[in-house]
């Protein structure tokens, strides 16, 4: 079953230390990868009810990218810290009753980032939160910019037109991606969600990086199979 898209929280607010907790930001040196040097911003928070470990990256002379990437992780991180505390707190309610005085482990949030640099500036930001239930979940997202911090589509990237991109990626997943009993059910939905999720508009390939050579499309969980098939990949040749 299809589980709706699930929303992006990335990283964390400055720094403040209270009593009830213990707050940690670092920003130690990360290697110029090309032409575009950074530093790596690192933000760990911990209280009863929410552990934090958050890194991105921070361009050097680059106010513009920085503010696109600060602006939506914080805002999102931000949204899920306010609620965090007054749903953890009655979820533990139940969890202690229910477990002999037991507490429920903090809700959990981390960010992690993969950069690329060269004429393109790539960031793939791939985020895990935890807020009650069986298991966490994963959401992975992309920033790319060229040298003046624009944010770009794909279609600024590649010469590939939606429809072609739509044609390659159904292709491409409906090879490669194989899962169920192999019934004519299965393969029926299986090939229903690739379509699905690779419909010929801008949406459908958001989450992209550019390497020296390729592009690489990335559809989340939930976006063209079921969670357990992970992220899925297409790459492509610039051109």
């Amino acid at each position: 079953m299809r589980k709706s898209v699930f929303f992006l929280f990335a990283a964390a607010a400055g720094a403040m230390l209270l009593s009830c907790r213990s707050v940690r930001i670092e920003g130690p040196a990360a290697p110029d990868v090309s032409s575009q040097a950074y530093t790596e911003r690192h933000i760990s928070e911990k209280t009863d009810y929410l552990e934090s470990d958050i890194k991105y990256p921070e361009f050097l002379n680059s106010p513009g990218k920085n503010r696109s990437i600060k602006n939506s992780i914080e805002s999102y991180y931000r949204s899920f810290k306010a609620s965090a505390e007054k749903e953890w707190k009655a979820q533990n309610a139940v969890f202690s009753q229910n477990n002999g005085g037991e507490t429920l482990p903090p809700f959990e949030f981390k960010v992690s980032c993969t950069v690329h640099t060269g004429k393109i500036t790539s960031v793939l930001v791939e985020t895990y939160i935890y807020n009650g239930g069986a298991h966490g979940n994963h959401l992975i997202s992309a920033s790319n910019f060229d040298g003046n911090d624009r944010l770009l589509r794909i279609t600024d990237v590649t010469s590939y037109s939606y429809e072609e991109l739509s044609d390659i990626c159904r292709k491409t997943l409906s090879k490669t991606l194989r899962y169920g009993d192999g019934s004519a059910a299965e393969e029926k939905e299986r090939i229903r969600w690739i379509e699905s999720g690779t419909e010929p508009r801008p949406s459908s390939f958001e989450i992209f990086t550019v390497t020296d050579r390729n592009v690489i499309i990335y559809f989340d969980r939930y976006t063209v199979a079921p969670y357990y098939c992970g992220v899925q990949t297409v790459e492509l040749p610039l051109r």
